[in-house]
């Protein structure tokens, strides 16, 4: 069930037995959000959220590919997010304080997603206090994501950072720009290309 699948990752698989092991009521509220979740495909090309678009959905990416970038202060976008299938996708700062994004998130590739959004995850927190544990859960996932991502860039060269990320996908180059992930690793392209012939 691939319902299954995303509160696998949300919670980790570990997690979710121990939640439902602990918490018997927890069941009533995902069982809630199970059915509040909506399956959705999207073209390449489509923007999924714009600059200054408050978010209210949060993706859980199946197959495809999408990329978050924001505008630096010289008006070139930067490559915040690389996303690939069993990925969580929003803007989880404007998802959670209910404001304008800085980001922009377009389908890079025909994507299939399961989709949330703000209205239905409210009216089951009102109902159960506790499912606020979800968003508390996607939370940690982001949060995990840029402390690494903040150690990475204070740690390893560009060469490590690029061979880690290449070894999380082999197919980066089929899925984004190679601007794209020069942008990401904070190099430029003509570097990347470097890096990628030493392969």
């Amino acid at each position: 069930m691939i319902q299954e699948e995303f509160f696998n990752y949300v919670f980790t698989s570990g997690g979710l037995a121990k939640l439902k092991l602990e918490k018997p009521s927890s069941l009533q509220w995902l069982n809630q959000l199970s059915q509040a979740l909506e399956e959705k495909k999207f073209p390449r090309g489509h923007n999924l959220l714009n600059i200054g678009q408050t978010p209210e959905h949060i993706y859980f990416l199946k197959t495809g590919a999408m990329s978050g970038y924001y505008l630096d202060a010289d008006g070139k976008p930067t490559t915040l997010y690389l996303w690939c299938e069993n990925s969580i996708v929003t803007d989880i700062a404007g998802y959670m304080n209910e404001t304008p994004s800085d980001l922009r998130i377009d389908v890079c590739n025909i994507s299939e997603v399961i989709a949330i959004h703000r209205s239905a995850i409210n009216s089951i927190i009102d109902q159960y206090p506790d499912a606020f544990l979800f968003l508390i859960q996607i939370q940690g996932h982001f949060l995990k994501y840029h402390r690494e991502r903040d150690m990475d860039s204070q740690t390893l060269t560009a060469k490590d950072r690029y061979s880690k990320l290449h070894s999380t996908s082999r197919k980066l180059g089929t899925k984004f720009t190679k601007k794209s992930i020069a942008s990401l690793l904070g190099i430029s392209p003509s570097h990347l290309y470097e890096l990628m012939n030493e392969k």
